[in-house]
């Protein structure tokens, strides 16, 4: 997550700014927390390409007032997420015209603040759907659309990602399925599990056998006795998906 704090009174910017850090570390997520004086300073960041999930903006500033900004912010095109900062929550009607996501009112203590940051991540996840994967005691943050396949190795589940590059979770692939729960993924055979959206054709191989032929070159088995129904709900979903 990148985040920008916009306030300038300086000691207030910088614990708002010390107090998401510390979300962000508590959580264990990759981040980065830009502090501004005003509102100017961050069109200029904007104008030289710096981009943001979510600007604090404190409204009562010297200058470019918050919800100026946020005006330049939309009129821009920036689509990031706008908390502001207030003493008064009174600009609800203005922060609605400009997709304002929630007010911190100040004082604040950090459990509101940290209600807010976790509706953000919550947010964010459902528009880009991911999950958090512990690897060698680092947590790494997978997109779901970056899951090619999964299969079983022993007490861990390898995950081949779109890049070409792998990963290893300490999880079985019934509880990998459990977190993604989305229709594109199916496990075609006892422990492998694949993304129906990088599926370039269903081959048939030697004995019988069949497999689904993945964009990365991988195959990944049908089982037998659920060939059918595994071709069946490959069908239907590409089917649906074309409608769409």
């Amino acid at each position: 997550m990148k985040i920008a704090v916009v306030d300038d009174f300086q000691k207030d910017r910088d614990q708002l700014a010390l107090d998401v850090e510390e979300y962000l570390k508590e959580q264990s997520l990759p981040g980065e927390v830009y502090g501004y004086p005003g509102g100017e300073e961050l069109l200029e960041a904007l104008d030289r390409g710096e981009g943001y999930d979510t600007v604090f903006l404190d409204i009562y500033m010297n200058g470019m007032d918050g919800m100026s900004a946020a005006r330049q912010l939309r009129q821009r095109g920036s689509a990031c997420r706008i908390v502001f900062v207030t003493s008064s929550d009174s600009f609800a009607v203005e922060g609605y015209k400009v997709q304002a996501f929630r007010y911190l009112v100040k004082p604040y203590d950090r459990g509101e603040l940290y209600e807010i940051l976790d509706g953000l991540l919550e947010e964010k996840r459902r528009a880009r759907p991911y999950l958090e994967i512990r690897e060698d005691r680092i947590s790494k943050k997978v997109y779901f659309d970056e899951i090619e396949m999964a299969e079983q190795e022993g007490h861990y589940t390898l995950l081949y990602l779109t890049n070409g590059e792998n990963m290893r979770a300490r999880m079985t692939v019934r509880e990998l399925a459990q977190k993604l729960k989305e229709p594109r993924f199916l496990e075609c055979y006892r422990n492998l599990l694949v993304n129906l959206d990088c599926v370039e054709r269903v081959e048939e191989g030697k004995s019988g056998w069949e497999a689904f032929c993945m964009r990365g070159g991988r195959q990944a088995l049908i089982q037998r006795s659920r060939r059918g129904q595994v071709k069946q709900y490959f069908t239907d979903y590409m089917f649906k998906k074309a409608e769409e």
